[in-house]
């Protein structure tokens, strides 16, 4: 997280962080997995706010 929020990551890598994170967090939500919505909701908004 501080290496993308440091801006040492290039944009497409941020792109493809993204995108994984949204697509795991959405299968581990609908399949009712263990695990929370509110820190990948954290993680994809500050690779947006870059």
């Amino acid at each position: 997280m501080s290496a993308a929020l440091f801006e040492e990551l290039g944009n497409a890598l941020l792109v493809v962080l993204m995108v994984g994170k949204f697509a795991a967090t959405i299968f581990s939500y609908s399949s009712e997995g263990t695990g929370g919505i509110f820190a990948p909701t954290l993680f994809i908004e500050a690779i947006l706010g870059e």
